[in-house]
């Protein structure tokens, strides 16, 4: 056991500060290329399936490198510092919850005044009342934020401000998740698009895959 102790953490220190995105990338391109060149839909097996896994990335690079580093100590203080909510001072929590109805208020009142629409603020029944979409809703609202609350904030930006300060430190954080694959959800709740970042790079042009409803079938008039 001591042996796979020592073993597990001169891993982790060979990987050093880098091995967070080369597994984080790495994992998630290995498992979204073959969406992006099958064509098919995302919806279809095993496309739903490799879609879910590859974008486990930044929990399997987090907890895998935390455990390597610092083995179980550092996974029960991983997770403790994810939960433990009374680390966040009222004047934040007070930010956190209401940033973004604030934000959303703020912009619909300005699309009001510019003459934008005069309905800035409505609810999307379909999407709250179709089982389907709202299940896709919730795990893209929570599943995958969580996920990369876990890898990217909890453990790769830790050991980034150990080395840089933290302005430093978020922009090389989110430089690396710019280089994930992307994935978009559209308006409707039947379209998953997934935009592979290569996109990103100059004089390659976005190449993105739809999942479309299908039209109703024609009903002959007599």
């Amino acid at each position: 056991m001591s042996n796979a102790y020592t073993r597990s953490k001169a891993l982790g220190r060979w990987l050093g500060l880098w091995g967070f995105p080369l597994i984080y990338l790495g994992w998630a391109y290995l498992f979204w290329r073959p969406i992006f060149a099958s064509g098919a839909s995302v919806w279809s097996f095993p496309n739903l399936l490799l879609f879910l896994i590859g974008g486990a990335s930044p929990l399997l690079a987090g907890i895998t490198l935390a455990g390597l580093v610092g083995g179980r100590q550092r996974l029960r203080e991983l997770g403790w510092r994810l939960v433990d909510v009374r680390r966040i001072s009222l004047r934040w929590l007070a930010v956190i919850l209401l940033f973004w109805p604030a934000f959303d208020l703020l912009m619909a009142g300005g699309a009001l005044v510019l003459g934008v629409t005069d309905q800035p603020l409505g609810i999307v029944w379909d999407r709250v009342t179709t089982p389907r979409s709202l299940a896709f809703l919730l795990v893209l609202s929570f599943v995958f934020p969580a996920v990369e609350e876990i890898g990217l904030r909890g453990y790769w930006l830790d050991e980034l401000q150990k080395r840089f300060d933290p302005p430093v430190a978020g922009l090389m954080n989110m430089a690396c998740q710019r280089f994930r694959p992307l994935y978009r959800a559209s308006s409707t709740s039947s379209t998953l698009r997934l935009k592979p970042s290569r996109s990103l790079l100059p004089g390659r042009p976005a190449r993105t895959h739809r999942v479309r409803r299908r039209p109703p079938p024609a009903v002959p008039i007599r």
